[in-house]
């Protein structure tokens, strides 16, 4: 159930910074990587799955990246919310279109 709300919000991120899947899971330090990668950390905290739970995921999806840095990227991403209200726009339409899929 959470790895599907995991990659509806991977698939959202990534065609909003306009790069690909496997770019977003790419340890590459590039600014719109990074940006991504935490917006979707962000999104996926916001949405009560476990930091080690997102971790799983981000590995699972082919980029294994430390609990610690995680956070660090869900605190530098709440900083940018907080600072830039489209963000919030977005989210909210992220948020809205990310449905739970029952089996």
């Amino acid at each position: 159930m959470k790895r599907d709300i995991f990659e509806q919000y991977a698939r959202l991120v990534s065609n909003f910074f306009g790069i690909t899947l496997d770019e977003l899971f790419t340890k590459f330090n590039g600014r719109t990587n990074t940006n991504a990668r935490q917006m979707l950390w962000w999104l996926c905290a916001k949405r009560h799955i476990p930091v080690m739970h997102i971790q799983k995921h981000t590995e699972a999806s082919g980029l294994k990246m430390a609990h610690t840095t995680i956070c660090h990227g869900i605190t530098a991403f709440e900083q940018k919310v907080q600072q830039d209200d489209d963000y919030n726009k977005i989210i909210t339409q992220f948020e809205n279109s990310v449905t739970l899929k029952l089996n």
